[in-house]
């Protein structure tokens, strides 16, 4: 299961949407559409302001993909698993 962590505009609170099915390709531009869809989608229920900073985080809290400003094109930047 992924964790999508993600804050809404300058607020310091995470939100957090977990997916059973989701897994990152490696292609930053489907990458960052895919995210953008999913957090827009949760947003949109929070009746708030747009995401900005995003961790893609798996099973054990590592994070594989973060992004300190999702609404940017070329931010996400992948974390190599050691």
């Amino acid at each position: 299961m992924a964790r999508i962590r993600f804050t809404l505009g300058e607020s310091s609170i995470w939100h957090e949407v977990q997916l059973d099915y989701y897994e990152l390709t490696n292609q930053a531009f489907r990458d960052e559409h895919d995210l953008s869809y999913i957090i827009k989608k949760e947003q949109e229920l929070c009746k708030s302001s747009n995401a900005k900073k995003v961790e893609v985080l798996d099973d054990e809290g590592n994070i594989l993909a973060q992004s300190s400003n999702i609404l940017e094109s070329g931010k996400l930047e992948y974390v190599n698993k050691k």
